[in-house]
């Protein structure tokens, strides 16, 4: 992150944090408006429809006219699985047919810009089906719906592919919401990478990854999986945690102590809490001057670059249907916690309508945070966002290089949400994360 922008803010913002009650009073929403409108990327960007999305999920329904009492491999890939082991997953399981005629129902993230994917059905003698299926819009949702019909004679055999790699969904973050920075999207980057266990379609793995920390501020890290409850979890243990600052470094407020927590807002769903302090997660290591050193971690093209760390959650729930249901992305609130003007800031994507919620909940100079938080959501900039939600496989820019500057393809679709669509499959060279 770096600061440039910082002389507006005392005129848009210093009054909002005045402990007088007459808040509504002295914010002024149009110089708040003025003063972020003149530093985001995108100019005339579609502050009524844009979500900045660039996932979605879709319920799949795939019908199987097949043999009696045989059981199914299904897999469904974004690539063509036929002469490619190495392809993208969206989901794999079993089925087993009690009739001539079976369905499987799941849920599957699939490309905005891609409405199609791939449905590879092998039965008991690797003997296969592969056929491409589009994805529609039928209002409310997306919904495959496609019908396997098994061959009266076939001798080809195959196995679903060997080196498939699971879908990742990468969150790229701002600091200092609700001020402005530079908006290269690096000060923290979070991959999530759901996995359902090939040998118990009750157990899904979650495999979290800090990719890079280009903050400057102290930064913890949440991850809510909107309403998944205790009541549906069989059972639920962190395998693998981020590193965690020691107690001699400082007392952390921004993230409570533990594993797992409930969220304060909806007081139900499952909070993930993965870290205090990203620079200790991407460089565990006590600094010359016998603290945390804060610099960039993998944003730099030619600053340190260090390992990507890990955690690992399992979870086996109740049963398999909720265990499918977490491959849609609407499930995944990732969310860090800034510090900001003497109390905790959290930042959401403006996807699923996130921007404006609150997990951990935190008071803003004895005010409750929604009241502030109300002021930039509800605005004439409310669309801007501070998170993006992306494909795993997509670049991040490098440490100062603006989001259009990473990607010129990324302000027409922020002006319109039809259009560029595949905006992240054209990266500047040189300007992103390699």
């Amino acid at each position: 992150m770096m600061r440039n922008h910082k002389l507006l803010l005392g005129l848009a913002l210093a009054v909002l944090f005045m402990a007088s009650c007459k808040k509504e009073e002295t914010f002024s929403q149009n110089t708040y408006d003025e003063y972020v409108r003149s530093i985001f990327p995108v100019k005339n960007f579609d502050n009524t429809y844009q979500q900045w999305a660039s996932i979605g999920f879709a319920t799949a329904r795939i019908t199987i006219n097949g043999t009696p009492s045989e059981e199914y491999q299904v897999g469904i890939y974004l690539e063509n699985p036929k002469n490619n082991n190495k392809v993208t997953k969206l989901y794999e399981g079993k089925i087993s047919s009690t009739s001539s005629s079976t369905r499987l129902n799941t849920a599957i993230p699939f490309l905005l810009a891609q409405p199609s994917v791939w449905v590879m059905v092998v039965n008991s003698k690797k003997h296969y089906v592969i056929q491409k299926a589009a994805i529609n819009y039928i209002e409310p949702n997306y919904i495959l719906n496609t019908t396997i019909t098994w061959p009266t004679e076939t001798s080809a055999t195959k196995q679903l592919p060997s080196e498939a790699s699971p879908f990742a969904f990468r969150y790229l973050f701002e600091e200092d919401f609700p001020d402005a920075g530079d908006f290269d999207y690096n000060d923290c980057v979070i991959t999530v990478i759901p996995e359902i266990a090939a040998d118990n379609a009750k157990k899904v793995t979650l495999t979290v990854r800090a990719e890079a920390a280009g903050a400057q501020k102290t930064l913890g890290a949440g991850l809510r999986l909107v309403g998944i409850t205790d009541g549906l979890i069989e059972s639920k243990v962190c395998t693998q945690q981020l590193p965690a600052p020691p107690a001699n470094l400082g007392e952390y407020k921004n993230i409570p102590d533990g594993d797992f927590t409930k969220s304060n807002t909806d007081q139900s769903s499952l909070v993930l809490l993965l870290c205090k302090d990203m620079h200790w997660v991407m460089n565990p290591v006590e600094g010359t001057n016998g603290g945390i050193t804060r610099q960039p971690y993998n944003t730099r093209r030619e600053g340190e670059r260090v390992a990507v760390k890990e955690a690992k959650y399992e979870f086996v729930f109740k049963n398999e249907a909720t265990a499918r249901n977490m491959m849609n992305q609407e499930i995944y609130d990732c969310f860090i916690v800034e510090p900001y003007n003497g109390s905790f800031w959290e930042v959401h994507t403006v996807q699923n309508g996130r921007k404006g919620d609150l997990v951990l909940h935190y008071d803003v100079h004895g005010k409750t945070y929604q009241e502030y938080l109300n002021a930039y959501v509800n605005s004439g900039v409310g669309k801007v966002t501070w998170a993006l939600l992306v494909p795993g496989t997509v670049a991040y820019p490098y440490e100062g290089i603006r989001i259009t500057a990473a990607y010129n393809q990324f302000e027409g679709w922020g002006q319109n949400m039809n259009n560029n669509t595949q905006w992240y499959l054209y990266p500047t060279f040189g300007n992103v994360w390699q």
